[in-house]
């Protein structure tokens, strides 16, 4: 009988080390989130553009960088470019043609209801991509002072992954009013059904649906720590 509060308190002594091991990955994951785009097929959303028979442009949108591929196939030969990483705007709500990509073809003005949700939503998954990242770390900082603050970044983090991917995946989801641009219920539109254009779950939206799972489970593993403060 002895022995029994020994082994317990054998096994939770390895609670610590596990959450703060968890929270490494999980800041892993977010710097990964962040930078995706900055690596071909590694996007929050993967887009294929398939306008026209000779020309596949593919582009690959992260929190905050995207870029594009455009391969040119003529006479049996073709020819791949890759754009540098550049920044992912959000500016949707703006008259801005090259970069604005809520105006795909000239098929919806800017000004609109959609476009101005798009530009909001972008914005606020790139405010909690940084903020994921930052209390990642502080999850595992948080180890090292006592269980219950450790807990409190895991759970947040965990929250703030949840709300990137709940962005993009309204943006994935959503339908496109190109037809109906004036209407209040298109909010949580999205870039569904726009003409010539796939989409694709992006490695980038692995990492964060890993990194919520993991930030949840490390916020219990904490929770599973003894009463002392900080490592010993």
């Amino acid at each position: 009988a002895s022995k029994k509060p020994s082994n317990h308190k054998a096994i939770m002594g390895f609670a610590r080390p596990i959450a703060m091991f968890l929270g490494v990955v999980c800041l892993i994951c977010a710097l990964g989130i962040n930078s995706t785009g900055s690596r071909e097929g590694f996007g929050m959303i993967n887009t294929k553009d398939t306008t026209t028979a000779t020309t596949k442009i593919e582009g690959f949108l992260g929190v905050w960088l995207g870029m594009d591929k455009t391969e040119v196939s003529v006479g049996g030969s073709s020819r791949t470019s890759t754009t540098d990483p550049s920044p992912t705007y959000c500016n949707q709500d703006q008259d801005d043609a090259d970069t604005n990509n809520c105006r795909h073809g000239g098929l919806l003005n800017y000004d609109t209801d959609c476009c101005k949700s798009m530009a909001d939503r972008c914005k606020v998954a790139k405010g909690f991509g940084v903020l994921a990242a930052c209390l990642s770390l502080m999850s595992i900082i948080g180890g090292c002072i006592g269980k219950r603050t450790a807990a409190l970044f895991a759970t947040l983090a965990a929250f703030c992954f949840l709300v990137v991917l709940s962005v993009f995946g309204s943006f994935m989801n959503g339908e496109f009013f190109a037809d109906k641009p004036a209407i209040n219920e298109d909010a949580q539109c999205g870039f569904k059904g726009i003409d010539n254009l796939d989409l694709e779950v992006g490695a980038g939206m692995g990492l964060c649906i890993l990194a919520f799972f993991l930030s949840t489970v490390q916020a219990i593993v904490y929770c599973c720590v003894g009463e002392e403060s900080a490592i010993a």
